[in-house]
């Protein structure tokens, strides 16, 4: 029996490590010895460094904390003037705070920034171990007491050393260009480093002006556009007032909103702009400060770029320069594929290699044929991918290997525990040399949405269950409720659940994070995959799914940082955009797998939420091409996708809670209800209803109510709200078509004739605009612009112009906010009423017809109810006609207008109806529905969530 010996970097299995285990780390790391395994894990001295260095990070975030910005822009204009005041006044009195009763800290800082340093010098020097005065440093800062809230902050990952391959000999690079852009003026230098990232080069820069020679060197970092401390200002001052200049350090990036911002504090702390300088690093195709080349940049990329980029001083260094093409150079590769351990798992005795191809920034290198997967460059990584040959039982074999930079020491370590255990799931693992990782290539095809078969979907059930079981965090950090606010990955969807509470969700934001991980955290955590979608995947020659990449995603964006498996079903529901029953058979599999079924139906729709929100982010700010119709129909199409999934998940969990257990026979009234604005909000940034909506539809049902969706979303998201609803049939686009959903049947209210004018007129603005057309939309138009505030409708005049030029007849444009509209002129909802009656097989004698509705275009139904209702929010245009219609108003909005309406023609009691729902959900369950029903509030009661002492407590971890 073969026993290993422990592995004492298993910790890096979760680099997310608390300020408290780090401080232990540190401990060992500074009493380690050299060892053989050095180049897979990094030596002591390098890891150490890392380790000073998140700590550094994480007490400088934790003394910057609680800077409050009171003047928020969603506040009236009248009351920003004195929030502005009160904001400064806060700030001032946080700073004397932090100068006084945080005193220690302040030194614990800077002892924390000297020892960063000196280690960084013996890394420089190219000593594998700290200075045993460093390892004394370490025991005195371990020994000493810190507030629990700081013990138990966690670090956050350094881009510069984790997600783009630099490494220490790149910032030593830096500084001696830095040195040599002086030109011997020995005036004082501060290096800073921008937090995160920058904060960890910047020790090495600093160390590295040290070994040249510059007597006057000062190491700090700053958070961009933070408030600084009184003593960051006083030693910036005295730096400025000698006429000293700053070195900016930070990782590479072509937008300079970072640089710009703290360009503008040092400007404010005396520094001429010409005392600036800045570290400018290439990175991919990027043209990093090189947009002053015709065509670098386009005209959006220009827009976005900080102008002061042209007139600073910048510290260039090349991709091409990088260290990490040393690592990746044919010599090197060949050296690391020579290893016993990479020749054990090829079974070859010797590996030549022939030739190294680097990726292109789309994927695969041209030059190597035959090459298929759709495998990437994750984040900015360099990758190549090499021709070997291999010796074999005498023989000679070709083959390909992948490299690719994973990270610095522990960071690149922790790529290389998670290869390691999901081997024959992924591309065989060959080894870890520094910081690169070699892999078999795996030639496959590429997988596509919407084409899995079902030894598919078990495949990536195993592939979820071997990461839940072989990767679980080891227990003895904090418990998972005493970092829930902000790392338990809730604050992603906490920040959207904010936005419908107004200017309060900035505050409120924080106790839904800490009621959601409180409740709906994870009971065995595993480090996770996080991206689950189809370019992760692809088809090997036996038509198996292999996932080609795996490793990185959980934990490179802090408030994602979830290591719940479940997370991994919803991102591959998301990305595979699963049907209900294909996602349920991964649930169960996944279930039967690892025996964890605890609070499955909360935990999928929460994570649900998150993978589709940031799929729907990452879509947002993709870009494309405006003048192209390609990638502008793309582009739309992806979006209305990731939105119709996100309404599927919200609305899906919710009718499963109210509507699961009700069977109508719907023999009562007809109730015509509108959907958008009214039954369903776009407030989370997609179409989706609250529980009190809900509650509304379960009140019908169980008075055996005809439930119909009246709306102007198209009829694929009708035909959605029909199935998750259990309701018989809607109206949609207008009426211009209806869905009879007992009988599967569309019903157009259109002609032929109509059609192909909308259909000329799609493709005149697609041919000749920038405009975006939603696809779905068969039967009207539904066009707009994607802006960094979310969708934008257009001008009618800009439609009509293209509607005059090309001649077209009989159609209606009407603008709105978010998009614009353009129908059959004439159209209405009550012309698609009677005909979808009909098809129903619904008689209206002796059936009143109920039309809850909020907009001028429910006017026709209105005028045919013999109940008209209208929630709160209803428009000044149709609130006008009131008396005139006979409308009755609620007194609330949305959802829970309708519910005030229909309790009150039902003569319901919310009351009642809520507590027979609420009895049979679990705590997880009722958490998510508390936050999701936020909605539901008044104004008045918003601000109480908001301002709940449960807040502040959130706030405060």
């Amino acid at each position: 029996m073969v026993v290993r010996e422990p592995d004492p970097y298993r910790w890096a299995l979760d680099p997310l490590q608390t300020f408290g285990a780090l401080l232990s780390i540190a401990e060992q790391l500074a009493r380690a010895a050299p060892a053989p395994t050095d180049g897979v894990t990094g030596d002591p001295a390098t890891n150490l460094y890392l380790v000073v260095c998140g700590l550094d990070q994480i007490l400088s975030d934790y003394m910057h904390r609680h800077f409050y910005e009171l003047d928020h822009p969603r506040f009236p204009a009248q009351v920003r003037g004195g929030l502005g005041w009160a904001s400064g006044v806060e700030r001032s009195i946080r700073r004397a705070f932090v100068h006084t009763v945080r005193r220690r800290l302040g030194r614990t800082e800077l002892e924390l920034s000297r020892l960063s340093r000196s280690i960084g010098r013996a890394i420089l020097d190219g000593k594998p171990t700290p200075a045993p005065a460093d390892g004394v440093a370490v025991a005195r800062l371990a020994g000493e007491p810190y507030p629990a809230g700081l013990r138990r902050s966690r670090l956050k990952l350094p881009q510069s050393f984790r997600g783009v391959d630099l490494y220490p000999e790149d910032c030593e690079l830096l500084a001696q260009r830095a040195f040599a852009s002086a030109a011997g003026d020995e005036s004082p230098v501060a290096v800073i480093g921008l937090r995160t990232s920058g904060l960890y080069m910047a020790p090495l820069c600093a160390a590295a002006l040290d070994r040249l020679g510059h007597r006057h060197v000062e190491l700090m970092s700053l958070r961009p556009g933070a408030p600084t401390l009184l003593a960051e200002e006083r030693k910036l001052h005295a730096i400025a007032a000698a006429g000293g200049w700053a070195f900016v350090v930070d990782d590479p990036t072509w937008r300079g909103s970072a640089f710009a911002k703290t360009f503008a504090t040092l400007m404010r702390l005396g520094f001429p702009h010409g005392r600036l300088r800045i570290a400018a690093c290439e990175i991919g195709n990027q043209p990093v400060f090189r947009f002053e080349q015709p065509g670098a940049l386009s005209r959006e990329e220009q827009e976005g770029v900080w102008t002061g980029f042209q007139a600073a001083q910048k510290i260039l260094l090349e991709k091409s320069e990088w260290q990490i093409h040393n690592h990746l150079s044919d010599v090197s590769a060949e050296r690391c594929l020579n290893r016993p351990q990479a020749l054990g798992r090829l079974g070859a005795t010797h590996v030549t290699v022939r030739q190294g191809h680097p990726f292109t920034e789309t994927g695969a290198p041209p030059a190597v044929t035959g090459l298929t997967s759709p495998s990437r460059q994750r984040r900015f990584h360099s990758s190549k991918v090499y021709e070997i040959e291999v010796e074999r039982d005498g023989e000679r074999h070709v083959e390909l290997v992948v490299g690719r930079g994973v990270g610095l020491g522990f960071f690149g370590y922790h790529s290389y525990l998670v290869a390691r255990a999901l081997h024959g799931l992924t591309p065989d693992l060959l080894s870890l040399e520094n910081g690169v990782l070699f892999r078999r290539w795996e030639n496959g095809r590429g997988v596509e949405a919407d084409s899995l078969l079902g030894r598919d979907l078990d495949a990536i059930g195993r592939y979820v269950a071997r990461r839940a079981e072989a990767l679980r965090l080891e227990p003895g950090g904090p418990p998972v409720h005493e970092t829930r606010a902000v790392y338990s990955g809730s604050r992603q969807v906490a920040r959207k659940l904010g936005w419908t509470m107004g200017g309060v969700g900035a505050l409120a934001q924080f106790r839904i994070a800490d009621a959601l991980s409180r409740h709906i955290g994870p009971g065995r955590p595993a480090s996770i995959d996080a991206r689950m979608g189809p370019s992760e995947w692809v088809r090997n020659s036996s038509g198996d799914l292999v996932k080609v990449d795996f490793e990185e995603h959980a934990v490179d964006i802090t408030d994602r940082s979830v290591n719940d498996p479940i997370h991994d079903i919803a991102a591959a529901s998301i990305g595979f955009r699963l049907d209900s029953a294909s996602e349920a058979r991964l649930v169960q599999g996944y279930a039967l797998a690892t025996g964890d079924r605890d609070r499955l139906r909360a935990r999928l729709a929460f994570h649900k939420l998150m993978a589709g929100l940031a799929e729907l982010e990452a879509i947002t700010t993709s870009g494309y091409k405006r003048e192209s119709r390609t990638e502008r129909g793309g582009f739309a199409r992806d979006l209305v996708a990731t939105e119709q999934i996100l309404t599927r998940t919200v609305n899906g969990y919710l009718a499963g809670l109210y509507l699961s257990d009700i069977a109508s026979r719907e023999s009562g009234d007809v109730w015509a209800l509108d959907l958008h604005d009214t039954l369903e909000t776009d407030w989370l940034g997609f179409p989706a209803a609250s529980p009190a909506g809900l509650l509304a539809l379960r009140t019908l049902a169980t008075h055996d109510q005809l439930v119909l969706a009246t709306t102007g979303l198209s009829l694929s998201e009708v035909q959605d709200s029909c199935e998750t609803f259990g309701i018989a049939g809607g109206i949609a686009e207008y009426g211009a078509v209806a869905w009879d959903a007992r009988k599967r049947r569309r019903l157009s209210t259109i002609t032929d004739e109509s059609r192909r004018r909308l259909e000329k007129l799609r493709e005149a603005i697609l041919d000749e605009t920038d405009i975006l057309a939603d696809p779905r939309y068969e039967h009207t138009l539904r066009l707009f612009r994607n802006t960094p505030d979310g969708r934008r409708g257009m001008k009618v005049e800009e439609i009509a112009e293209v509607i005059g030029r090309h001649h077209i007849q009989g159609l209606e444009v009407v603008e709105g906010y978010r998009k614009t509209a353009v129908w059959v002129a004439g159209g209405d909802k009550a012309h698609a009423l009677l005909p979808l009656l009909q098809s129903l097989g619904v008689a209206r004698d002796g059936r009143r017809l109920h039309v809850v509705g909020d907009e001028v275009t429910d006017l026709g139904l209105l005028t045919l109810a013999d109940g008209r209702h209208a929630p709160r929010n209803a428009s000044r245009a149709l609130r006008a006609r009131a008396a005139h219609l006979g409308l009755s108003v609620s007194k609330r909005d949305r959802g829970a207008g309708v519910l005030e309406i229909v309790n009150h023609e039902l003569h319901r009691s919310r009351g009642r109806c809520s507590a027979c729902v609420q009895a049979k959900l679990d705590r997880a369950d009722r958490a998510l529905v508390e936050v999701l029903g936020v909605q539901d509030r008044s104004r008045l009661a918003r601000l109480a969530y908001a301002l709940h002492p449960a807040s502040i407590r959130a706030f405060e971890l």
